[in-house]
């Protein structure tokens, strides 16, 4: 089945779907066993800085309270890599979907589910750090190995 946003976005950039699907494939396939703690903030820095320029990597909240990290690409879409209360691997959230479900937008471009704050204290704990350069090392060998 394809999705009603799936089909908007191969239509308005063929680009962002493929590497949504390539970014999922390879997390997907990765273990992390040795990360010390697998977060969004950690897996969004990895991804984020493996795929440079491609993404920004967003720090805030997700809805009111909850800490968390995302991806922006350059259309606006919002990859959320570690989802908060939800099942499964990453998603990728059309722009225009995310301004409609929350029906409220920033000058910053945040929506009220995503809001962007970079004074989180995670960010902070060199823990954080060193656990994303393990994951982005694991992940930068699956790419290699998807690539091949």
């Amino acid at each position: 089945m394809v999705s009603f946003t799936e089909e908007q976005l191969s239509k308005d950039c063929p680009d962002c779907v493929e590497q949504f699907r390539l970014i999922r494939e390879i997390i997907n396939e990765a273990t992390f066993k040795d990360v010390g703690k697998l977060s969004c903030h950690v897996l969004c820095i990895a991804v984020g800085e493996l795929f440079e320029p491609k993404f920004k990597i967003k720090h805030g909240y997700y809805t009111p309270g909850l800490q968390h990290s995302w991806l922006i690409d350059r259309y606006g879409n919002i990859i959320d890599l570690y989802p908060w209360g939800a099942i499964g691997g990453p998603m990728l959230i059309a722009r225009t979907i995310v301004g409609i479900l929350s029906n409220y937008e920033t000058p910053k471009g945040d929506s009220f589910m995503y809001r962007e704050d970079n004074t989180l204290e995670v960010l902070n704990n060199p823990k954080t750090r060193k656990d994303a350069d393990i994951a982005k090392a694991e992940l930068a060998r699956l790419l290699e190995a998807y690539k091949t």
